[in-house]
């Protein structure tokens, strides 16, 4: 009888990841070099195959070329999972080929990701080519991502200040379809306001159509410049930041408030101009209509609490930073009730509705140049402080825990303004739509139990205690169920 392999978890391969790029080797002396760390998983996701980090073997050497190409380029890694700490680059001095090549090339079926890239004019783009040819694509847990940027903090501190500087060379093509020139618009279709705006709030040396800030515009993906013609045009996402009107292109850049006012009609406000403009916009219509409406009953203000306007305008920033902006006609909406703020934000989330529900989800970005830029002009304050700041209302202010969910195209928070609140019957009903007959029948279980354990669940429901895991999971995930205590011991119960 051969040697047991020893099986791993999903978080053990992420620690794993993290201690190896702690091992990494720096290989220049005028720069920091980033520390990276990476980890070979087999096909079902449970067996170590091999680690490495950078500069292990030879001096400049990727942890990704070290682990694919030097340790295991004998095993045909079709179908296996790969963790590293950081995004993977794009390009290399030749003969180097790029990680995500090596990572393509292997047939990966999977990648989990740290960090992205903190260069701004190429994060994302990893992650953009692993998922055009067909390779999942999810990040590390919140708290490790946090040590990895700070064991990285010197090399990212770089990265961001290169990106302010006008540099040489040849721009790398985008995979993104907003990240093309458009032929119906013009550099003056840009607003003044908005590009002052950027250039005051991050400090640039630069003035408004001057060349070296269309440069800087050039190196973040915001205008391409046609080598034939050398005619500059503004790319989709550089008219979305910064276009006057951009919503004559894309009608979805667009904020949308619905205000209840019981007995009588909504208000109604939208937002539109440029998306870079949008939250100080939004911030100034909260600061009137934040106290009026959001918590209006001064009679009784032991029943209700205040809700801190930093999260609310936090919350509608994330939305405009990290939505799908590929979704034609959806708005991001905000729904402001007696009891909950409600923010609609197009397209499903990057990170799996479990991370949400639970609070653990690393501040990475379907939009990273845009979160960028709402970080340079102190829009975002802090990376991943919504969702403290959210989690913060449940443990300090005693409020409901908020929740979130898909409802159809749209990623939903929903924000309790009032201690006692309860989802609505409308809100549950939404989430058990995602549900299977087979799930829902088990659902039902549960509501007239009010917790139950998965042993309990496998029993009662008749089913094999894999797909009793999965049904519970999928319920946690959509935020049906909440989880206590850990291993055997642990209890699904009603949210």
């Amino acid at each position: 009888m051969g040697k047991q392999k020893k099986i791993f978890t999903h978080r053990e391969f992420m620690e794993m990841a993290v201690e190896e790029m702690k091992k990494s080797i720096s290989d220049h002396d005028d720069k920091p070099d980033p520390k990276v760390g990476a980890v070979l998983v087999s096909p079902d996701g449970r067996e170590l195959i091999d680690v490495a980090h950078r500069g292990e073997i030879r001096s400049g050497d990727h942890a990704e070329f070290i682990l694919l190409d030097k340790k295991q380029r004998t095993l045909p890694l079709n179908d296996y999972v790969l963790y590293t700490t950081l995004e993977p680059c794009v390009e290399r001095n030749p003969p180097k080929s790029a990680c995500v090549e090596r990572t393509v090339n292997a047939r990966i079926k999977k990648v989990y990701i740290g960090i992205q890239d903190p260069h701004p004019s190429v994060a994302g783009e990893g992650i953009k080519i692993l998922h055009k040819h067909k390779i999942d694509v999810e990040f590390f847990d919140a708290d490790l991502a946090e040590e990895i940027r700070k064991e990285n903090k010197d090399f990212i501190k770089y990265a961001e200040d290169e990106a302010k500087k006008v540099l040489d060379g040849e721009i790398a093509e985008s995979v993104d379809p907003l990240d093309k020139a458009l032929e119906n618009v013009t550099m003056e279709d840009f607003s003044i306001e908005a590009q002052e705006e950027l250039i005051s709030r991050a400090e640039l040396k630069y003035k408004v159509g001057s060349k070296d800030f269309n440069k800087y515009l050039l190196q973040l993906g915001l205008i391409k410049t046609n080598t034939k013609t050398n005619i500059t045009k503004p790319t989709g996402l550089g008219l979305l930041l910064f276009g006057k009107n951009p919503q004559l292109n894309f009608t979805q850049a667009r904020v949308q408030f619905f205000i209840n006012q019981p007995g009588a009609d909504d208000i109604t406000e939208n937002f539109d101009g440029p998306v870079l403009l949008q939250p100080q916009k939004i911030q100034k219509y909260l600061d009137i209509i934040y106290p009026k409406y959001i918590s209006r009953k001064t009679m009784q203000r032991e029943e209700y609490y205040d809700v801190p306007i930093e999260v609310i305008r936090e919350t509608i920033n994330n939305a405009i930073a990290h939505r799908d902006y590929t979704i034609s006609g959806a708005t991001v909406k905000v729904y402001i009730y007696d009891d909950r703020v409600e923010v609609f934000s197009p397209g499903k989330p990057i990170h799996p509705l479990e991370k949400f529900n639970n609070f653990n989800v690393p501040p990475e970005s379907r939009n990273p140049k845009i979160a960028y830029l709402f970080n340079e002009i102190s829009v975002v304050e802090e990376l991943g402080l919504g969702m403290k700041e959210l989690k913060k209302l449940a443990e300090v202010q005693q409020l409901p825990k908020p929740s979130f969910r898909m409802d159809e195209q749209y990623f939903v928070t929903t924000i309790y303004t009032k201690i006692g609140a309860k989802p609505s019957s409308s809100e549950i009903q939404d989430k058990m739509k995602e549900l299977s007959s087979d799930e829902k029948k088990g659902f039902e279980l549960i509501r007239n139990r009010g917790q139950i354990t998965s042993g309990e669940y496998q029993n009662l429901v008749g089913v094999s205690e894999r797909t009793a895991r999965r049904h519970l999971s999928k319920m946690t995930e959509l935020g049906l169920l909440q989880i206590e205590g850990a291993g055997r011991s642990t209890i699904y119960k009603l949210k």
